[in-house]
């Protein structure tokens, strides 16, 4: 099962900071990105010219349980706002729910950067609880 959570912060700052200091928390030290990709400048489907994204992929394999994480932030900069979708998943025996307590972890780290937790429209808090 995975588990989502949206995340927001006002700031026109590089996405490349948050990047690298996401990268580099000790949170997820153990593991490895995968994938650490910015899109900037390009005028596509999803993303208005002048827009900036980046998606970062996370995995942790457990051996002695038999078990793996992923973790996969999405970071885009839209003006003067910067979002934030993390998706976490995982599985393995004797595992309980992985996926979302690294989703957690990675959620501390954003909140000590100043990013808060939000709601997507047409989303209710339920539904979240489910995701």
């Amino acid at each position: 099962m995975a588990h989502q959570i949206h995340m927001t912060k006002r700031s026109s700052d590089d996405i490349r900071e948050v990047i690298e200091t996401i990268k580099n928390c000790k949170e997820l030290v153990g593991g490895k990105f995968v994938c650490s990709e910015v899109v900037q400048n390009e005028e596509t489907a999803l993303m208005e010219s002048g827009c900036k994204a980046a998606l970062l992929c996370y995995e942790r394999n457990y051996r002695s349980q038999n078990s793996i994480v992923l973790v996969t932030i999405m970071i885009m900069q839209e003006d003067v706002n910067q979002r934030v979708l993390i998706v976490g998943s995982g599985a393995g025996e004797r595992t309980y729910d992985p996926g979302k307590t690294f989703a957690e972890r990675v959620k501390a780290q954003f909140e000590g950067m100043g990013y808060e937790e939000y709601i997507p429209s047409g989303e209710t808090a339920e539904d979240e609880r489910r995701g």
